[in-house]
């Protein structure tokens, strides 16, 4: 009797483990691969990231974080060249990790 009852729920089992690689294949989906980007390209966002800086421009920075494209909006407040980082909305954004960055207009300007 006990026989019986394991097999009536072997056939369940395939069942989690599709479960499980369905999980995995959307989560390898959604993963965001870091295009690498020319010399022109990072010397380009070096002085949009310059520009923005000492103008005080509002912008939107598209970087790769953890496998996912991430944005973040505001003024950078500091430049750390030393360590290659930006400092955006008490947040620190490596500049290997950045892919674009643009200029904001706002309303009163």
């Amino acid at each position: 009797m006990q026989n019986n009852h394991h097999l009536r729920w072997n056939a369940f089992n395939s069942l989690l483990n599709e479960k499980l690689v369905i999980e995995e294949l959307n989560t390898k989906r959604n993963n965001y691969i870091m295009p690498a980007l020319t010399d022109e390209q990072m010397i380009e966002l070096g002085k949009k990231i310059n520009q923005a800086f000492l103008q005080e421009k509002h912008i939107k920075i598209s970087y790769c974080n953890k496998n996912k494209l991430t944005h973040i909006c505001g003024t950078i407040k500091k430049v750390d060249l030393i360590n290659q980082l930006i400092k955006i909305n008490n947040q620190f954004i490596c500049f290997e990790r950045i892919v674009n960055i643009d200029e904001i207009m706002l309303e009163n300007q």
